[in-house]
């Protein structure tokens, strides 16, 4: 019994220890089981989170892109038109078939257009230069396309796609009439730069510019040309309601991106983004295995091996992972790359400059606007191409003068404007380091670029805050940079308080100028020209003041500037000149003497080939005698070389309408004696600061040779800002008698001018 005894209860403890052994392989069992469950659970959570997370991310980026597309567009079809619309305004297109013809010729191998037309409104003639798809039939089609009708009847320029040529066309008036209607026309290779790039390297990516109607107008794929949108996507119900939604988007200018499946059942991405050309809407049609190729192939080798092993889970967790870090890159890479220069753009730009305001370090650094004189003439001369090539190099010549190690980064804004953040606050030695960028820019070091001169408006803005948006930072840098002259190009300029109430006071005065111009707010004011020596009142000057209600008066060394940069300064002077011909109808029925007035003329008027119409207009309404007005250009005019022929031209015509013209402000540092010979003016103004250092000889003998060259010339001297008996005694010693300025009188409102004049007695001045 004691055997049997022991024997059950060693049995008992070995069956138990079994059981024990069993519970606890069982218990692993369903542990590791659980692991496992819970390792696959979570990893397909993972899977599909990540699957999510980069299905948002390549919509986010497949729609940066296609707005990458869409600002290119933007800004080559901006510049076709500018272009056209420059062309519309030449006087070759009012003159005979042979002179428009070899004018086409001569624009078509300068801007590189594939074919110029010229239609007659008046005769339906046309001329064409170069190869025309078609012929004429083909221009005339397309000029009663809807979209042209309407622009061609309000006079604006158009652009519009037809077989694969875009065409520009811009309506030519002459004193308010039609008289022709301008076409030029480039084959899709001007958009061959943003088509064939391929997005992603992807052979099977296409771009794409639509109508709202949603017909292809251009692409670089041949196949799909012509065809509509829905056509060329499939018939299937989710993507009919894809195509819907995008069009009511497109038509309230929005943009957006959907993923949809093609009848042969292939996954894509379809991003749109509408251009700011009216019924252009800029597509991209992007494979979607292009991203998920490396999460897909992963996902299904990490499942397969999960229930194999749990030991492979780790290793292909990790290859999974690295894939997916690598298309991150790849992507982050495209998406925040600028494809000009290959460096950062403005996304990027924007996302390192919050985290400098999350690290609380953006107060230590500086924003600095680099903005490219006349770089359209580069980019025009040398092509688009090397233009693009001259961007990219600007680009690493500024690059490699940052410091990295201190947080410094730069991007390609816009166009051909840099923006630059510095980690430095003293502006003496960030003028210093911008000067050494451009320096090093005109080296032309390490490159088989046209060496030629760049220069550069700047403009910079302290980091006052970390709180402080990058868009006010960029809007103060543009701010500087906008109301430089040409002769501060080069200089860094810094905005301060003064410029921001420059800015704000600028904007109330273009904000109410129509009003004030209708109000009659603007006032003449005419300041006496005599004779001293005759002993009698010579003419006068017309000049204007801006009586602003809330502001009171207003300088016009404030106004006439803004005025000038807005193009509204010609109605101001058409304004002036109405008032003065007004004035000389009234004193000549009162029977007064009457004598030249001289009406200020901005350079903004030669431009315009025609621009003394208005002029001549009013002149004939009010029946006055032209000899009686004298138009007065400044001295700054002849600061833009490529006007000066302009000018010559305008004086011409002003003295075949019989007016008389004067040169003001002589001698402030633009003009040359050699220039004056050439010009036709029968007034010449000595500026001021002539007379404000008598007692120097050099400036006496500068002064007498002129009076005696002009002499010479049959020109007439006026001296101007004359103010004291001393002054008039040296003008008499050199016979110049006719002087205007504070001696004899200030600038009067109408009513005491005409007192003024009545009461003028020489002696009581001399």
């Amino acid at each position: 019994m004691g055997k049997i005894d022991s024997y059950k209860k060693e049995r008992k403890k070995y069956l138990n220890g079994i059981d024990y052994v069993k519970r606890k392989m069982k218990r692993h069992i369903i542990l590791l089981s659980l692991m496992a469950l819970a390792v696959i659970v979570y990893s397909v959570y993972c899977t599909i989170d990540m699957k999510m997370q980069d299905a948002r991310s390549t919509e986010m980026y497949v729609k940066e892109y296609t707005e990458q597309i869409a600002d290119q567009i933007d800004m080559e079809v901006d510049g076709g038109m500018k272009t056209v619309h420059c062309l519309s305004e030449e006087n070759e297109l009012k003159k005979d078939e042979d002179t428009i013809l070899k004018f086409l010729d001569h624009k078509r191998e300068i801007f590189g257009f594939d074919f110029a037309v010229y239609k007659n409104a008046e005769t339906e003639q046309i001329i064409t230069s170069g190869t025309i798809m078609n012929k004429k039939q083909e221009v005339i089609a397309l000029k009663n396309t809807e979209v042209f009708r309407e622009v061609l009847e309000k006079g604006f320029c158009a652009v519009g796609i037809k077989n694969g040529t875009i065409l520009y066309a811009q309506n030519i008036y002459t004193d308010g009439e039609k008289v022709g209607t301008l076409w030029v026309g480039y084959q899709e290779e001007r958009f061959k730069d943003i088509f064939e790039a391929k997005v992603f390297q992807e052979e099977n990516s296409t771009s794409y510019i639509i109508n709202n109607h949603g017909d292809i107008l251009l692409t670089s794929d041949e196949k799909s040309r012509n065809l509509n949108l829905a056509v060329l996507l499939g018939n299937d119900e989710d993507t009919r309601s894809d195509i819907l939604k995008m069009r009511d988007n497109i038509a309230e200018g929005k943009n957006g991106v959907f993923r949809f499946l093609t009848g042969d059942h292939q996954d894509y991405y379809l991003a749109y983004a509408v251009t700011e050309i009216d019924e252009w809407t800029a597509v991209t049609l992007i494979p979607a295995d292009l991203f998920t190729g490396f999460s897909d192939s992963y996902v299904g080798k990490m499942l397969g091996c999960l229930v194999v092993a749990l030991v492979v889970f780790g290793a292909l967790f990790t290859l999974l992972f690295k894939g997916y870090s690598e298309n991150s890159r790849k992507i982050e890479k495209i998406a925040l790359c600028d494809d000009v220069t290959g460096g950062i753009n403005r996304i990027e730009f924007q996302m390192r400059y919050q985290e400098l305001c999350r690290r609380k370090k953006a107060e230590a650094y500086t924003l600095v606007l680099m903005d490219c004189m006349d770089f359209k003439m580069i980019n025009d001369s040398l092509g688009a191409k090397n233009g693009d090539r001259m961007l990219e190099y600007f680009y690493a010549v500024i690059n490699s003068c940052l410091y990295p190690e201190k947080d410094e980064f730069a991007a390609r804004i816009e166009m051909d404007h840099f923006f630059l953040c510095l980690k430095e606050k003293n502006p003496d030695i960030i003028s210093r380091r911008m000067d050494r960028i451009v320096e090093e820019i005109n080296s032309f070091k390490n490159t088989d670029l046209t060496e030629c001169s760049i220069s550069f408006w700047m403009g910079a803005c302290a980091i006052e805050n970390n709180e402080t948006d990058l868009v006010v930072l960029q809007d103060q840098a543009r701010a500087v940079v906008k109301n430089l002259s040409r002769q501060e190009a080069g200089t860094l300029i810094f905005f301060d308080n003064n410029l921001a109430e420059k800015i704000q006071r600028e904007r109330e005065m273009e904000r109410g100028f129509d009003e004030s111009l209708l109000n009659g707010d603007f006032c003449v004011y005419f300041q006496p020209k005599v004779d001293f020596r005759k002993e009698k009142v010579a003419g006068a000057e017309a000049l204007v003041r801006w009586n602003l209600p809330e502001r009171g008066m207003v300088s016009p060394a404030e106004f006439i500037p803004l005025l000038e940069s807005n193009g509204k300064i010609c109605m101001l002077d058409r304004y002036v000149f109405d008032f003065v011909c007004k004035s000389i109808k009234k004193w000549k029925a009162e029977g007064r003497d009457l004598f030249p007035i001289s009406v200020n003329l901005s350079r903004c008027h030669f431009v315009h080939d025609n621009f003394l119409s208005d002029f001549i207009r009013i002149a004939e309404k009010y029946q006055i005698d032209r000899r009686l007005i004298e138009f007065e250009i400044t001295e700054n005019i002849f600061l833009d070389v490529s006007q000066i022929r302009k000018v010559k031209e305008g004086l011409h015509m002003i003295h075949q309408y019989g007016f008389r013209c004067s040169l003001d402000d002589f001698g402030v540092g633009y003009s040359s004696l050699t220039l004056l010979r050439e010009l036709d003016i029968d007034v010449l103004k000595l500026d001021r600061s002539f007379f404000s250092d008598l007692d120097n000889r050099k400036a006496r003998n500068v002064i007498t040779s002129i009076v005696q060259m002009s002499e010479g010339l049959g020109i007439t001297i006026v001296a101007e800002g004359i103010e004291t008996k001393n002054q008039i005694c040296y003008l008499d010693t050199i016979k110049c008698s006719t002087v205007q300025g504070y001696f004899f009188s200030r600038p009067l409102p109408v009513c005491e001018f005409e007192k003024w004049v009545e009461s003028f007695i020489i002696s009581d001045y001399m």
